[in-house]
């Protein structure tokens, strides 16, 4: 298995940071990287019991390929992805004890990652697509990881020398 962190215009030297991280060193990027919670602030309090820190002190990654996103996103009459660039990281390079899977599908639950039930996380749901359908047809843009399983790691993630896979039409 692998996961994804889509890549941002600008970071911290070469490291993924959790918002918090970013709110207290470098506020400028925590201000473009906040741009994306506008009206939904609070989410980033969100508490997660297996790490005992909240949303904005982890590093958000994904089980789906970007390109399946991608996929979905143009399925469900969006623009897509197409030009992004997403970094590739082996989850067993990271802390098993900092990194837990959030799974929407199973009601919200959280589990540490083990490794072994890729298939079921790195999948796209109905909620998913219908949220892309839904913001497209009122002429919004989509939350990218809505109903998305998440994969958080608490901590930080050097990103030099990393795999970067990029999205194609």
């Amino acid at each position: 298995m692998k996961l994804y962190h889509v890549k941002q215009p600008k970071l911290a030297g070469d490291m993924l940071l959790p918002l918090a991280t970013l709110r207290d060193e470098y506020p400028e990027l925590y201000a473009k990287a906040m741009e994306k919670y506008e009206g939904r602030e609070e989410v980033t309090q969100n508490f997660i019991p297996l790490l005992d820190c909240l949303w904005e002190d982890v590093i958000f990654l994904s089980p789906v390929h970007p390109q399946v996103l991608h996929g979905v996103l143009v399925s469900c009459g969006h623009r897509g992805l197409i030009g992004k660039e997403a970094y590739v990281i082996d989850p067993r390079s990271l802390r098993p004890d900092r990194l837990v899977i959030y799974d929407y599908a199973d009601g919200g639950s959280y589990s540490f990652y083990d490794g072994e039930d890729y298939l079921r996380h790195a999948r796209i749901s109905d909620v998913t697509r219908n949220h892309y359908r839904n913001a497209v047809e009122a002429g919004k843009r989509p939350f990218l990881f809505h109903g998305v399983t998440h994969a958080m790691y608490h901590g930080e993630i050097c990103v030099d020398g990393l795999p970067v896979v990029r999205v194609r039409a």
